[in-house]
C-alpha cells in the first residue's frame, strides 16, 4: 500500500509514520522491515503485543532496525498473557515505561467491578482485563497542551525504583538524559537517534489515573552537613512557589539521615508551583506533624544562613519541559 502511494503521489518512505497498538505495534514492525531505501521515518509501537513475541529474535518482532526511528510505549508488559498483554522488552530506540510499565493507575482489579455494572458484562470485563493495555493509546492521544503550558518529560534511569526515589532528575542539553513524553506528531517527527545511541534506552514517567494525565515533577535533593547528628525521622518541607502564593506544597521525606550525605525525593504535583521562592524545612519524629527537632529556613534555594547548620543544601529541580516562571 505504501509503495503504491509512493508511486501515485511521488512520496518516499521517509514521509511515513507507522503507528500500531498491541498486535498492530508488532505489525508496524513487519511493515517497516519491508520498507527500505529509505526506511520509514518513524514507527510508534503502543504497548506492542507480548504473547508469542517475548521469546523470539529481533527479526520476528518490532525492533530499532525497522525504521529510521522506533519509539515504544509500554503500559502492560508481562512474560505471559496472565501477567500482561504487552511486551516487557524495550523494542525501540527509545522505550517509554509509564508507571513501571506493567499496571497503570486506575486499572486495579477492584476498579473493574463498577465498570461491569455500569457498562455491561462484555464491555466491563474487556476494560477490566485490558485497561492497562489500552492506556497506551489513551496517553498518546491525550493532548496535554489543552490543559497546561508545559510538557511531560520522561527520564533515563537505572530502574523504576530509582526513578521513584528521585535519583534521576537532571536533563542536560543535547543529551539522552530525558525525552518528551508526548508531541508524537510534532517533535518526534523531526528526530533521529542520537550519535551516542547504541542500544534501546528506557525512560520512566508517572501519570495520573485520568485526564489530565500529566503531573508536574520536582526532584528534591538534600545534603546534610558534617556536624549533622544521625537522625531517623522525617524532614518536612513546606514549599512556596511564585505562581501559587496562596498555597504551600507539603512534602515529607522519611529517612535515616546521616552526616555528610545526600538524599533525593520525587515530588509529583497536580498544579505548577512556579519558580520556587521559599522552603521551610523541619526535622520531625516519625508520626509527628508539629513538634520539630530543629528548624531551618531557605530563601531562594541556596545554602542555609543559620549559624548552626544541620542541612547544607536543599536543591529542587523542575523536571517538566518548559522553564517555570
Amino acid at each position: 500500500f505504501i509503495n503504491r502511494l509512493n508511486k501515485v503521489y511521488q512520496t518516499t518512505n521517509d514521509h511515513f509514520t507507522i503507528l500500531g497498538h498491541s498486535l498492530g505495534g508488532q505489525a508496524a514492525g513487519f511493515t517497516g522491515k519491508r520498507l527500505l531505501q529509505p526506511k520509514a521515518r518513524l514507527i510508534i509501537g503502543l504497548d506492542p503485543a507480548g504473547p508469542a513475541f517475548s521469546d523470539v529474535s529481533e527479526e520476528n518482532r518490532l525492533n530499532p532496525n525497522d525504521a529510521q526511528l522506533v519509539i515504544s510505549v509500554h503500559t502492560n508488559g508481562g512474560v505471559n498473557v496472565l501477567d500482561g498483554l504487552g511486551i516487557l522488552t524495550p523494542v525501540g530506540h527509545y522505550s517509554f515505561v509509564p508507571n513501571g510499565g506493567e499496571n497503570q493507575p486506575g486499572c486495579e482489579p477492584v476498579h473493574g467491578i463498577p465498570g461491569v455494572l455500569i457498562n455491561g458484562l462484555a464491555e466491563g470485563l474487556s476494560d477490566a482485563i485490558a485497561c492497562s493495555h489500552r492506556r497506551a493509546y489513551l496517553l498518546m492521544t491525550y493532548e496535554e497542551q489543552m490543559f497546561d503550558d508545559f510538557e511531560s518529560n520522561a527520564y533515563r534511569c537505572n530502574n523504576y525504583t530509582d526513578f521513584e526515589a528521585g535519583k534521576c532528575g537532571i536533563c542536560r542539553d543535547d543529551s539522552d538524559d530525558c525525552k518528551p513524553f508526548g508531541r508524537w506528531f510534532d517533535y518526534w517527527q523531526r528526530q533521529k537517534p542520537s550519535r551516542d545511541w547504541t542500544s534501546p534506552i528506557v525512560y520512566f514517567v508517572d501519570t495520573r489515573t485520568e485526564m489530565p494525565y500529566s503531573y508536574f515533577f520536582y526532584q528534591i535533593k538534600v545534603k546534610t552537613g558534617n556536624n549533622f547528628d544521625t537522625y531517623d525521622g522525617r524532614l518536612a518541607l513546606n514549599i512556596t512557589g511564585s505562581l501559587r502564593n496562596d498555597f504551600v506544597e507539603q512534602i515529607n521525606m522519611e529517612h535515616k539521615f546521616e552526616p555528610n550525605n545526600k538524599y533525593t525525593y520525587l515530588h509529583k504535583s497536580f498544579k505548577s508551583l512556579g519558580r520556587i521562592v521559599r522552603v521551610d524545612a523541619q526535622l520531625q519524629e516519625k508520626g509527628e506533624q508539629k513538634s520539630g527537632i530543629k528548624r531551618l529556613i531557605a530563601n531562594a534555594i541556596g545554602k542555609q544562613k543559620e549559624q548552626n547548620l544541620v542541612i547544607d543544601e536543599i536543591q529542587i529541580n523542575y523536571m517538566n519541559g518548559y522553564t517555570e516562571r
